[in-house]
């Protein structure tokens, strides 16, 4: 799936908000120092469906609040996967930390507040709303904190860093059978 897939290292911080926002949506993104040295790395690839993508860099504060959705709605829900490091996601009333034994799916069209250390690693699996709510009318209704630790977690979490190191293996239409599957799991993963 190379053709569809990007590696790119980031050094500022303004080049990283512009290829976040491209990624994930518009948003409204808080470092520490605008003017420090940012090191920041993604590693994505799309089909027309689904999106997978490696995201580390420094510490910040993402806002995506209804000014931004009604600027720029993706109609999409992604599922946080932390390889490393941890993360505090917030989405209307619901609000945790996350981390390697946990994940949480969120619809990028709700307000939305992520922030994390330098630390974190993690993975984003981006979906259609109308897939996942389609599948899961639960799942649909709002952020779910899900247990990546054993069970059904565990597998979503490994199917999530299998389909991401293989991707140069796999066509655009076995990334989306894989994906499909991801997605069918995910919908009835155990919450935390």
């Amino acid at each position: 799936m190379s053709s569809r897939s990007q590696d790119l290292t980031v050094s500022s911080a303004s080049a990283w908000d512009e290829v976040f926002t491209g990624l994930h949506g518009a948003s409204r993104i808080k470092v520490p120092d605008r003017r420090a040295p940012w090191a920041g790395r993604l590693e994505w690839q799309r089909s027309k469906v689904y999106g997978l993508a490696l995201c580390s860099g420094g510490e910040e504060v993402v806002d995506r609040d209804t000014r931004h959705i009604r600027s720029d709605p993706r109609g999409t829900y992604e599922l946080l996967v932390p390889l490393a490091g941890k993360a505090w996601v917030e989405q209307g009333a619901s609000s945790g930390e996350i981390g390697p034994g946990s994940m949480v799916l969120c619809d990028i069209d709700r307000p939305l507040t992520f922030a994390h250390g330098d630390d974190l690693v993690g993975l984003s699996f981006l979906m259609p709303g109308q897939n996942v709510a389609g599948r899961s009318p639960v799942a649909a209704e709002g952020p779910h904190m899900l247990s990546g630790a054993g069970g059904l977690g565990r597998v979503v979490r490994q199917l999530t860093t299998t389909l991401h190191e293989e991707r140069d293996q796999l066509s655009e239409s076995t990334f989306d059978i894989a994906c499909d599957r991801l997605l069918d799991i995910t919908s009835t993963g155990p919450r935390v």
